[in-house]
């Protein structure tokens, strides 16, 4: 997958525009895995789900009593979806939880037990690029204001 990206040119010259790419997490995942000689799935479970008691939370299929049955349309009617090879999203995505677990994890990122308050207040600063639709993205997070309903 790194060796695919690298190989790609360039869609604009960087710090002129934004574009999502997963390709960053990707490679996050693989300098993860180099620097702590573990796999990306045991870092995940040895310093975010163990630490934040995420029970609900996890980097392969959860067990069948805790998953959801997707539906996807064929043009004839809804069928259940087919279950996608996981591993492929690497670091990122590949994550299944439940609301719960959400927001754990919310708070937790919020008040400084997953990355320091300083590091925080970077990943929701905007990069000064808008999203199409709205919005700006930080380090990490894609950033809104929802208007608050009466």
């Amino acid at each position: 997958m790194l060796t695919a990206v690298s190989q790609q040119p360039l869609q604009f010259q960087p710090g002129t525009q934004y574009s999502y790419s997963n390709s960053n997490f990707f490679a996050l995942g693989t300098i993860i895995e180099k620097l702590t000689g573990q796999s990306y799935a045991e870092n995940l479970n040895q310093y975010i789900i163990k630490p934040l008691s995420l029970t609900s939370t996890y980097y392969s299929l959860p067990p069948a009593g805790q998953s959801a049955t997707g539906y996807t349309n064929n043009g004839a009617g809804l069928i259940p979806a087919i279950l996608w090879n996981r591993s492929a999203a690497f670091a990122a995505g590949a994550l299944s939880s439940n609301i719960y677990d959400l927001v754990t994890w919310d708070n937790a990122l919020i008040n400084g037990k997953v990355v320091s308050i300083a590091s925080f207040k970077t990943m929701t600063a905007a990069n000064g690029f808008a999203i199409p639709g709205g919005g700006s993205y930080g380090f990490g997070l894609a950033l809104w204001t929802l208007p608050l309903q009466p």
